[in-house]
């Protein structure tokens, strides 16, 4: 039989949240291999999506570090960019099942529905590293460089971290309060499908 919309993404929320949550476990700059590994995982989810997957690559506290990015780019206004995003360290002492592997799995799915969904614009997924940081490429120093700051954002908190890309769509709005997976999007989202 096969599976249907909702139990394939259900299927892969599960997967997501139990190999970050359980299989990987607590993740962040002190314990870099299992950064590492939910960084694989990330890519190998997005590659199997057939997606090209970019490094932001950066350095914290001494450890190296990179946020993963693809595009889905929309066919009738390319330029115009949905940002999607979910850090996937955790906090010390935490899997970081809610904080924020449940993120990360919804991120995933975001990203294996949108060309399926055939959007108009560009749809950006980023996972990101060093929660709370938002930390963009500085292009006047070039790609290794960078420097805080990012996407103007409203609602309780700021955006974390974004790719740098002076064609985002302005000004951006959270439609999650709660939670760290920040759906940032104008008012226009009717027109995205």
């Amino acid at each position: 039989m096969v599976p249907t919309v909702l139990e394939r993404v259900v299927a892969g929320l599960t997967l997501g949240l139990e190999t970050l949550a359980s299989e990987i476990g607590e993740r962040h700059v002190f314990r870099p291999g299992a950064l590492r590994d939910a960084a694989a995982f990330i890519e190998q989810k997005w590659r199997t999506q057939g997606y090209q997957v970019r490094a932001q690559r950066y350095e914290v506290h001494g450890v190296a570090c990179a946020n993963r990015e693809v595009t889905c780019r929309g066919p009738g206004r390319p330029d115009e960019i949905i940002l999607v995003g979910a850090h996937y360290d955790s906090v010390p002492g935490s899997p970081g099942a809610d904080d924020n592997a449940s993120g990360v799995a919804a991120l995933l799915e975001i990203s294996r529905a949108v060309p399926g969904a055939a959007p108009l614009r560009s749809v950006r997924c980023v996972a990101f590293v060093k929660r709370g940081a938002a930390v963009l490429p500085d292009r006047r120093h070039g790609e290794p460089a960078l420097r805080a700051g990012g996407a103007r954002g409203r609602g309780r908190h700021p955006p974390h971290a974004v790719a740098g890309d002076d064609r985002l769509l302005q000004p951006p709005l959270y439609l999650t309060e709660n939670s760290d997976l920040h759906l940032l999007l104008t008012s226009e989202m009717s027109a995205w499908f």
